[in-house]
């Protein structure tokens, strides 16, 4: 195969703009397919209210069997409570309740804020210190207990406690204060009681789950447009590179006639004229120049990464479509601690973006292999494909921006251009090898960094 080293491709000036102009776009691109598979994760996670006893009177009734489609009708949380007073108050001489949800810190909050509620916050909160909460979660049924958090009160009433679990974890629980103790109140009630309240915690939580996704999207969008602009500016930057070779060329020949001119010798009009046709080559580009221009450089936060970790996770997003195009990616490695500097979003893209292009060089399907090892010091990533390779004619401009050679439908340049700036912010090297006809090969050398965990001790 013939081979070609993107270090040997000639630096230009305008490298550090152009380049993080290009980063901050495919973080972009990557922010927005990681929060996009949140946002699917958030949907798939709606759950439905179990099936309750049919033993069960509130089972029975008409109310009931209507009660989960009311529920889903409701759009806030309000709603869901004005749906639920009657059945609570009415069948369980209910004083006052509420449902309470964790917070990420596992603290309860009440999810309606009613002014009645006040006191029933400070009870949760008095429960959650005495430890209550986490016994009623381990007794994993309702719990009747005497309410000894006011004990100002001269008559005695009582607090249901039901534990709520969704999707195997824990979410928060019904509180609710009663008259009646625990003789006065059945089995059967308790039960249909938790069926009620699991039933409205799941509105609940779907409907949080509904405003999660909408604040989502709504990052989304502006991510999105944020993108959009921002790969305008990165493309800018590559063609403002291109550009500025041409301006060399006239330039010289500009200069060189000038100090002809200046010493006397040969035809001096004829000089004149070579000058303006120069200066009027300039002013073209300029023109073009003038409209472009380049985001300022920012800096970039490193940490250690484990390469194989990167890899997995873009071959988790990615694998599907590359099965439906008949490509098996193959992954080998040796247990060992493949740890970098770097900058995740950009090495994800990196991966990515080699897989999608050797995709695209197997329209017929194929194998890609990958291979992870160390070699003195270093460690070496081999992407390697059996698509169509590219002949030394390609191999010599293939890392240059506005590469576009006419045997593809794609501009090839721009796309390892990218990955070569990304690889050598990281102190990498990348070379390529192919062979027309017999596929291409990838090699990327990183210095090799110790883990978190070593550099924690």
């Amino acid at each position: 195969m013939s081979e070609i080293s993107a270090n040997n491709v000639e630096s230009k000036s305008f490298l550090n703009s152009v380049n993080t102009s290009s980063e901050y776009v495919r973080s972009l691109e990557m922010a927005v397919q990681l929060l996009q598979r949140e946002v699917d994760h958030l949907r798939s996670q709606a759950v439905k209210p179990k099936a309750v006893d049919s033993n069960s009177n509130i089972a029975n009734s008409e109310y009931y069997n209507n009660l989960s489609t009311l529920f889903s009708r409701c759009d806030i949380a309000r709603d869901v409570f004005i749906t639920l007073d009657p059945q609570i108050s009415d069948t369980f001489e209910i004083i006052e309740y509420n449902i309470f949800f964790f917070t990420a810190k596992q603290k309860l909050y009440p999810v309606d804020e009613r002014d009645t509620n006040v006191n029933l916050s400070a009870i949760a909160v008095h429960l959650e210190e005495q430890g209550i909460i986490d016994w009623a979660f381990e007794m994993g049924e309702p719990c009747v207990i005497p309410n000894l958090a006011e004990p100002e009160l001269k008559t005695i009433n009582f607090l249901i406690i039901i534990p709520i679990e969704l999707r195997g974890i824990n979410v928060g629980i019904f509180l609710a204060k009663t008259f009646k103790n625990k003789d006065s109140i059945n089995f059967n009630e308790l039960e249909s009681l938790r069926t009620i309240a699991e039933a409205a915690a799941v509105a609940l939580d779907n409907i949080k789950s509904s405003e999660e996704i909408k604040q989502m999207n709504m990052k989304l969008a502006g991510l999105n447009s944020q993108m959009l602009q921002s790969s305008k500016m990165a493309s800018i930057g590559e063609i403002a590179g291109s550009i500025s070779k041409e301006i060399d060329t006239p330039l010289k020949v500009l200069l060189g006639h000038l100090k002809l001119l200046q010493s006397g010798v040969g035809d001096q009009k004829r000089r004149i004229k070579v000058i303006v046709e120069q200066a009027n080559k300039i002013d073209e580009i300029n023109t073009r120049l003038s409209d472009l221009s380049v985001s300022a450089n920012s800096e970039k936060s490193s940490e250690p990464i484990d390469l194989v970790s990167i890899i997995d996770e873009v071959l988790l997003f990615s694998g599907a479509q590359l099965m439906r195009d008949g490509i098996r990616v193959e992954l080998e490695y040796q247990p060992d601690n493949y740890y970098i500097n770097g900058f995740k979003p950009q090495l994800e893209q990196v991966f990515l973006s080699l897989l999608l292009h050797s995709r695209d060089s197997m329209p017929d399907g194929g194998i890609i292999n990958i291979m992870i090892f160390e070699s003195s010091g270093k460690i070496n990533v081999t992407l390697t494909d059996d698509g169509t390779g590219y002949e030394q004619e390609v191999l010599n401009h293939i890392f240059e921006p506005l590469f576009f050679p006419k045997s593809e439908e794609r501009r090839i340049g721009s796309e390892l251009y990218m990955i070569k700036n990304i690889i050598m912010q990281h102190n990498g090297l990348i070379s390529i090898a192919s062979e027309l006809g017999k596929g291409t090969k990838f090699k990327i050398v990183f210095k090799k960094a110790l883990p978190i965990r070593y550099l924690e001790n």
